[in-house]
Formats: structure tokens, sequence, C-alpha cells
């Protein structure tokens, strides 16, 4: 019986777990680099953006919303929680997860926050540089109309990007408008809040996401890769024939013209995955895993 007890007390399990104890016992509190702090959000909000938006090291809070107005909100609160300012907008955001970007399109360190909005059948883009005294802004500045499906209007949301001019100052802001039944506009756009200056792709047949960037033929000037999926929504002849049920290869340049003509894949409900290029040839990567090889 002592023998049994000796073994089971000499247990090196046993043994650690009384040495684990008296470790945390004596060993003093010597604190966390982190803090866990658990934040309730407000069901109506969706989504909460942390941002630098003065480039002082400290993150803002940025929490959209929409106003008792039913117009697109959003509210900019410090670190200690105090609420810096609220900004409106005459207009709606274009879904429920109230999508905002956050790009320093003029380079001096205060990001603007960048979002787009729809009335009825007009789509608008707005940016604010909220940290900044007099700071760049832009507020309801038309993009382009809507057409409806069964009456209403299903813009979808997008992400905006920086597009960067070689050796410019500034920037522009680079973005693509998605839609579904309503099928328009579904097309690449490029704004300069220097110039207040819009321009516009060809209609592009299939929702576009950016896949970014691409100097393709060294010139100094991007050009801009588009990602997309074959939706299967019947479009008007009167915008384009070709087929939503295929996708197709586009790139844009620097103009955002076509690069080359847009190439089909016929399969339906295809898409293009990745665009990459290396030694002068164009590497699409698809939907299933094939690769088209553009020369």
């Amino acid at each position: 019986m002592l023998s049994r007890l000796k073994h089971i007390l000499t247990h090196p399990i046993l043994l650690g777990s009384f040495i684990g104890l008296i470790l945390i016992l004596v060993l003093p509190d010597f604190g966390s680099k982190y803090t866990l702090s658990l934040e309730q959000i407000e069901r109506q909000t969706r989504s909460v953006y942390y941002e630098d938006l003065d480039s002082d090291g400290i993150y803002e809070r940025i929490v959209p919303h929409t106003n008792s107005l039913g117009d697109a909100s959003y509210s900019v609160y410090a670190r200690d929680g105090q609420v810096i300012d609220q900004w409106n907008f005459d207009s709606d955001f274009l879904s429920s997860s109230r999508s905002l970007s956050f790009l320093d399109v003029d380079k001096n360190g205060y990001k603007e926050i960048v979002h787009l909005t729809f009335n009825e059948d007009s789509l608008f883009l707005n940016y604010t540089e909220p940290l900044k005294k007099n700071g760049v802004e832009g507020k309801k500045i038309l993009i382009d109309k809507m057409l409806p499906a069964q009456g209403k209007y299903d813009p979808l949301n997008t992400e905006i990007f920086l597009y960067n001019e070689e050796n410019g100052n500034s920037g522009k802001y680079l973005f693509s408008v998605r839609t579904g039944f309503s099928a328009y506009p579904r097309n690449v756009y490029r704004h300069d809040p220097v110039t207040k200056s819009l321009e516009k792709s060809p209609f592009l047949t299939n929702n576009v996401i950016l896949g970014g960037t691409r100097d393709l033929d060294k010139d100094g000037k991007a050009e801009v890769l588009a990602l997309n999926h074959a939706s299967g929504n019947t479009i008007d002849s009167a915008i384009t024939s070709n087929s939503d049920y295929s996708a197709w290869i586009t790139i844009l340049d620097d103009d955002l013209n076509f690069y080359f003509p847009q190439v089909e894949i016929p399969v339906d409900y295809s898409a293009v995955r990745g665009i990459q290029e290396h030694d002068g040839k164009i590497f699409i990567a698809t939907k299933d895993g094939g690769l088209v090889i553009l020369l």
C-alpha cells in the first residue's frame, strides 16, 4: 500500500502539476502586452471599421449606419470612445453591409473615407477627409444611371482603389459598379478629385471585381485587370450582344478602353479568377482551374 502511494505521489504528471501550481502562486503578474475588450455592436450597424485616419499611430473607430432620414451616415470615434463627429449623405448605401474604403489620394497622411450610394436610379460617389480641416471632399457625385429590374434597382457593393499616375502627386479613385438582375451598369470608373473628371469604361457584360493594375505595355501607365464571373442575367440587346452566361476575359488600358478585344470563355457560369503577366505573356486562371495564355 505504501509502495503504491509512493508511486502515485512521485508520478511525473503529479509532480509537474505541483511545480506548476507553485510557479503560478509565486511568480509576479507582469501584465499583458495586449488587452482584450469586447464590444457590443448595434444590430443595424452590421459593420465597424478601425483605421488610423491621421497617421498618428492611433486607430479611430468608424461606424456606418443609416440615419433617421434613411440616408447613409457614419460616425467617427476617438480612442477613448468619444464621438469626433458624424457625416451624413443625401442617399443610401448600396447594401446593408455599408461598405467603406479608406484611401489617401493626395498622399498627405490623412485618409479619405470613400463609398458609393444610390437614390432611385442614380449612383453616387462620396468621399471625405474627416480628420483634416478643409480636407478634400466630394458628396453625391453622379456616377451613372441604373436600369430597373421588375421596377427595382439592385446595385452591389464594390471596393474602391487608388489609381496612381506615374510620377504624379495625386491619385484617382478607381472602382467597378456591379448590378444584379438589372444588369446595368456593369462598368469600371475612375474619378479625379482634383479636376473632378470622371472616366468610364465600355460596358463589360459580366460583373467585375478589380484585380489590381499592371503596366503591361511598359508606357508608365497601368492597365486595369478585371476579375469577373458569368451571372446568367438577361441583358438588353440594345446594350450588348454578349452573353452573361459566358465569362469575358477583360483588361482595360490606361484610358479604360479595352486593352484587347474581350475574349469569351464559352462555358455556362464560367469565371476569370486571376490575371498575371510574365515575359510578355498574360496568364488567365479560370473558374475550374483552367489556364488561358494570351500572347
